[in-house]
């Protein structure tokens, strides 16, 4: 049909044309014939018409734009919307986070924030809030004067779920098992259809479904991924539950997850970086499958998926999160008919309760652990449980029981060739022998392990070992800092990025640099330490608990009123300035080592705190004053004093201070003069 208007332009607006799309072909053919005709068309899905030029109407930005420290877009339309409620209402400090987390929630729709702006005639900011866990319920009764299909956020919704088809529906449905996003192959697991790419890209047409934008999701997985508006989700979980087959459709997905976690637990004994983000990305899926499982009393695979979990859970240190998953599956009846499971999960579960502290509560888990061991005849099981236990022991200050179980494990490692296991036994015997102050029995233990640990590639292992035999090197004495060997085990801490070795590095790079008079660097890499190890949630081990208590006493004595600055200092600069910093300071050490001369010698006879005191005697402090900035007696400090005369052939204390003013001794920072 032709439609004679003449050389006029005309524009013609259609409004929800999804109603009424089998005419898309007839507004085709209009273009075609009118030449000057433009159409403007709201839809809900694309019309596929040539020479239609799409512009996406999305939710509104929750980010303020680049630059801005205001509200987001999605905020501003609140703030204005709950204006018409309240006039008085403004956007502060007092209900900015609430708002935040309002238009977060709301995935920015501004159906879904009007009809939540109208409930603050009856609730504050937090109250509303705390009712969008169930946002379809609380967002109705919109305008009476707009569509019907706008008064509630469900109905707006439904509108547009009414026009799918029974296989897109279907499609849809399914997606309301997925909690945080989803991937093809995990759509196409769960949906068991033909052509699930089809579908899903008719549900994003019809804004249903959303492509996620890589550089906002969780992870760094390289997988395309989809995701649904948190209120438009709750309406598939609606529909899910109301649906004949949803048993089937959540078993799938657990199924599909408990595959994705072994198959990733497959590849590598530590996850691979890419493994590691694609479960990240899955991480609340994989907390889907396990809440199934436990609900539904499924005790072999909620076992199973906790097991293939360990590694990711290790490699983001969710220790505790792994504890509370075990604790579940182990609660169900069902686990004691699977005891090889069970054992091993019982062991993975006190893995957690060791890092976490709960030492005691470990000891009953590994004696549960070990007897289904035994009874399965599991050699191999029964090891890596008294392995644990030996370090539980040696926690609880039960050292004999932990090297007599120590000297059993390492026997049986001789025996059997296992380097690894006799490398890691090695270690953690002379870790005993530390916590018992006897570091000359702990160092050819740690001497006989780090061959081992090079032999075998066990670079955490080799972190631990280079560590402690510099932890070593300074609690024998002297304190003068052995370079290329510090050096060395800071380079294979950094390289391995292990929070728990990192905060015990900095802390014996701490105290050398108190000792060679850097008391300024000193407490900037004290401070650093403590921050490093306090989120590990656990106190220092017994052979380093001592000399944080000392540096902490010292430091603040030696700064006084600079020691907390400097600590501050610490925390700014944080680990990779302060890296930068040690990396020069190991240089300039290594740089400056030298043959000694004979007095230089004769300075080296001195011991560290003998040191210290002529320091302070060369900047004219008294014996009280002296007591007081080292935390002695002053009888200590006279007896110091007298030792270093003796052992330098000197009369007094003004020859004493020009000899430490000529040998050194007084160009240590000058923060004892402040």
């Amino acid at each position: 049909m032709a439609i004679a208007v003449g050389p006029n332009t005309l524009l013609l607006i259609l409004d929800n044309f999804e109603q009424v799309l089998d005419a898309a072909p007839d507004l085709g053919q209009l273009l075609g014939a009118v030449p000057h005709l433009k159409v403007v068309v709201t839809s809900r899905t694309v019309l596929h018409l040539r020479g239609e030029h799409e512009l996406f109407v999305g939710p509104l930005s929750d980010h303020p734009p680049d630059g801005s420290t205001g509200p987001s877009d999605a905020e501003a339309l609140f703030a204005l919307y709950a204006r018409t409620v309240n006039p008085r209402f403004v956007l502060n400090e007092s209900n900015r986070e609430d708002v935040q987390r309002i238009c977060r929630l709301l995935g920015g729709i501004p159906l879904a924030l009007e009809l939540a702006a109208a409930r603050l005639r009856a609730v504050s900011t937090a109250g509303l809030l705390a009712w969008l866990d169930r946002p379809l319920d609380v967002l109705t009764a919109g305008p009476s004067d707009g569509p019907h299909h706008g008064q509630s956020l469900r109905e707006a919704i439904g509108w547009s779920a009414d026009l799918l088809t029974l296989e897109e529906r279907e499609i849809f449905t399914a997606c309301g098992a997925f909690v945080g996003g989803f991937s093809l192959p995990a759509l196409a697991a769960v949906t068991d259809a033909a052509q699930p790419l089809a579908v899903l890209i008719r549900l994003v047409e019809y804004s249903l479904i959303q492509p996620v934008d890589p550089a906002s999701a969780a992870g760094t997985s390289r997988e395309a991924r989809w995701s649904l508006l948190e209120p438009i989700r709750e309406f598939a979980v609606e529909l899910l539950k109301g649906a004949e087959h949803s048993t089937v459709l959540l078993q799938r997905h657990a199924e599909y997850f408990l595959s994705l976690a072994e198959r990733a637990q497959r590849e590598v004994e530590l996850l691979s970086p890419d493994s590691q983000a694609q479960l990240q990305a899955d991480d609340a899926n994989l907390c889907a499958a396990l809440t199934w499982f436990t609900q539904q009393n499924q005790g072999t695979e909620a076992l199973r998926l906790v097991l293939a979990l360990g590694p990711y859970w290790e490699g983001g240190s969710q220790h505790q999160v792994e504890l509370d998953w075990s604790i579940r599956a182990l609660s169900l009846p069902s686990t004691h008919q699977e005891p090889k499971l069970r054992a091993d999960v019982l062991c993975a579960r006190a893995y957690c309760e060791q890092d976490l502290q709960q030492l005691r509560t470990t000891r009953r888990t590994l004696e549960e652990a070990i007897d289904l061991y035994e009874g399965l005849h599991d050699e191999a099981g029964k090891v890596q449980a008294l392995r644990i236990l030996a370090t539980v022991h040696s926690g609880l200050e039960q050292f004999p029981e932990a090297l007599s179980l120590l000297g059993d494990l390492k026997a049986r490692f001789e025996a059997s060739g296992d380097a690894y296991l006799l490398c890691e036994t090695l270690h953690n015997t002379a870790a005993v022998y530390m916590r018992l102050n006897q570091n000359t029995l702990a160092l050819p233990f740690l001497e006989q392990a780090q061959p081992l640990a090079e032999q075998t590639n066990y670079r955490n292992g080799l972190g631990f070992i280079l560590m402690l035999r510099v932890w070593v090197s300074y609690l024998e004495g002297p304190k003068s800092m052995p370079v290329h060997r510090v050096q060395e085990a800071w380079n294979v801490s950094q390289e391995l990025h292990l929070p728990n070795l990192t905060s015990m590095m900095i802390l014996v790079l701490a105290s050398y640099a108190r000792e060679a008079g850097k008391y300024a660097f000193a407490a900037q890499l004290f401070s650093l330490a403590e921050h490093l190890h306090a989120p590990l949630g656990h106190p220092w081990t017994s052979c380093f608990l001592p000399q944080v208590h000392r540096l902490e006493t010292e430091l603040r004595a030696l700064l006084r009123s600079k020691y907390e600055r400097e600590r501050a200092t610490g925390l700014r600069l944080g680990l990779e300035s302060l890296s930068s910093d040690i990396a020069a300071w190991l240089a300039d050490a290594g740089h400056g080592v030298r043959r000694s001369t004979p007095m230089e010698a004769v300075k080296v006879s001195l011991t560290a705190r003998e040191q210290e005191v002529l320091r302070c005697v060369a900047q004219g402090h008294t014996d009280k004053r002296i007591a007081q900035l080292l935390s002695i007696s002053a009888g200590t400090v006279s007896k110091h004093v007298a030792n270093a005369l003796g052992k330098l052939g000197l009369h007094n204390r003004v020859e004493l201070a020009r000899w430490a003013a000529q040998h050194g001794l007084s160009d240590a920072e000058e923060v004892l003069n402040t």
